[in-house]
């Protein structure tokens, strides 16, 4: 799952891609060691970055994109609908609303940002790309 974040004001900006919804079912992984793996842990360590540097919450463009349906037919683990559903409660905590969603079906997504413009570029697999 992707995430872009861009305050036009400041001119800051940054890009999360997480892997997996939780932390707390890493398995092996130790999400201290790779915080940004997990919706959980990642987001809020990304966003607080970006504070840090002097973005407000109220300038924020939020940008998601991803959560495709691919290798799992059988919708047993539906890791991409988890991960959305994870990245949304998450911006909810931090009172973040999305400006624009690209997810979900069964095409793979490139998530990219042009921090000087603050335009995030979504290239869908087999439709072409989307400028937000």
């Amino acid at each position: 799952m992707g995430v872009t974040v861009h305050d036009p004001v400041s001119g800051i900006g940054g890009i999360l891609n997480f892997m997996l919804p939780d932390s707390g079912r890493a398995n092996g992984v130790n999400p201290a060691r790779v915080p940004f793996m997990f919706a959980d842990t990642g987001i809020p360590a990304f966003l607080e970055e970006l504070y840090a540097q002097g973005v407000r919450v109220d300038r924020l463009k939020v940008v998601v994109a991803g959560g495709a349906h691919i290798l799992d037919q059988t919708d047993a683990f539906n890791i991409g609908q988890k991960n959305l559903t994870a990245l949304k409660a998450s911006l909810d905590a931090f009172k973040l609303n999305i400006y624009h969603e690209n997810t979900g079906g069964t095409n793979s997504r490139t998530l990219s940002l042009e921090i000087a413009s603050g335009c995030s570029s979504i290239k869908i697999f087999g439709e072409g790309e989307e400028k937000v």
